[in-house]
């Protein structure tokens, strides 16, 4: 208690960083502790506008507002399981194994991160449709594969968030000295054993902390589920139907609440459960980066793992640029600009806004995240 009050005193005798602080508090009351409790208070509101719980009894008793919840949970858990084991294999690629082209590697591997995730949907759709490269022009309807529900977004949304995992893990191994490794081999232990006793041990937290933020982005992924997703029902596109479809308000806020309970816990365990499980490596001093050689069969295993996800990774961007040049998917794939000249006409706005919208929230949100980061 005397040490909270010592820690305001000195604050309120620096009137710049107080008011910077302040202003940042009112700051996240506005725009998010505000918006959130609006949605709690309408999902507690009634049809004639009392207090009620019918939408959340509604959602335990009836089967069409349950079925979204336990999908995108189900959903959440195999991405974020995936994703972080593909995000480790390419990050441990990365730092511990002497590749070729690494930088070539990891930059294409952030590319699901700076476009939108519903980009990797609309090209697993033109590859894998039914009016699809692959399973109609290439296998001509031969290859049977159903593209919308479960299996198709955990293609999708795998491709599009195990880029997390593996910035994540990169820096979680980056941090971990090597020479705690080649202490390991120097006692006797072989590399396979290292892997298992040093390396792994020291890189859980990281793996926790990824495998959450993936669960979180997936839990929240909105544009993927709303096209890909057919009959499998996720939250996000529930609550939103729910509201512009039913017009049906506090059911859509019910369900954008429920959507919160899982994303919240995932987000506070990452924060303060993950932070008292951290490792530290202490060392007498600091040494640089040492590539462990493994042996030929295990770095043609992980070279053939980057490529793989790279040549995906460019099969479905650049599935996406094909299809703008084309005239009609799947029946005329003549080149034309026709996309691009109806884009720059009628879509002209639309672009204007969006690079408007841009160009301000993302100084704001930079400044705001430097001051904030400094602050904490």
């Amino acid at each position: 208690m005397n040490y909270t009050f010592k820690q305001l005193r000195r604050l309120l005798n620096e009137p710049l960083l107080f008011t910077t602080i302040l202003a940042i508090w009112i700051l996240l009351i506005i725009f998010i502790i505000f918006p959130i409790l609006l949605v709690i208070i309408k999902s507690l509101t009634g049809p004639n506008g009392e207090w009620s719980l019918r939408v959340y009894r509604d959602i335990v008793t009836k089967v069409y507002f349950r079925r979204p919840f336990f999908n995108s949970l189900k959903l959440g858990v195999t991405v974020a399981s995936i994703g972080v084991i593909i995000g480790y294999i390419f990050a441990y690629a990365v730092t511990r194994v002497n590749l070729p082209f690494k930088r070539f590697f990891t930059t294409v591997a952030t590319f699901p991160i700076v476009s939108p995730p519903f980009v990797i949907a609309l090209a697993a759709i033109l590859l894998f449709g039914r009016n699809g490269i692959i399973t109609h022009r290439l296998f001509k309807d031969a290859l049977k594969i159903d593209i919308y529900g479960f299996l198709g977004l955990t293609v999708v949304e795998t491709l599009a968030y195990f880029p997390t995992a593996f910035l994540t893990l990169e820096g979680i191994l980056n941090s971990i000295d090597p020479a705690i490794e080649e202490a390991s081999l120097s006692l006797g232990a072989s590399k396979w054993r290292t892997f298992w006793r040093v390396t792994l041990p020291l890189s859980t937290p990281g793996i926790f902390a990824a495998w959450l933020l993936v669960f979180a982005q997936s839990m929240a992924d909105f544009g993927n589920p709303m096209i890909i997703s057919g009959n499998f029902q996720v939250l996000s596109v529930a609550a939103y139907l729910q509201i512009t479809g039913v017009y049906d308000i506090p059911g859509g806020a019910g369900l954008a609440v429920l959507l919160l309970v899982p994303t919240l816990t995932a987000f506070m365990v990452q924060k303060y459960w993950l932070s008292r499980k951290s490792y530290i490596t202490v060392t007498g001093k600091p040494s640089a980066m040492r590539i462990l050689e493994p042996g030929k069969f295990v770095k043609a295993v992980f070279m053939f793992i980057l490529i793989l996800l790279t040549f995906s990774i460019f099969l479905f961007y650049g599935t996406v640029l094909y299809g703008s040049f084309t005239k009609l998917w799947g029946v005329n794939y003549s080149f034309t600009l026709d996309n691009y000249r109806f884009v720059f006409d009628v879509g002209l706005d639309y672009i204007k806004d969006t690079i408007l919208l841009a160009s301000i929230a993302t100084p704001i949100s930079g400044i705001l995240g430097i001051i904030i980061a400094y602050l904490v």
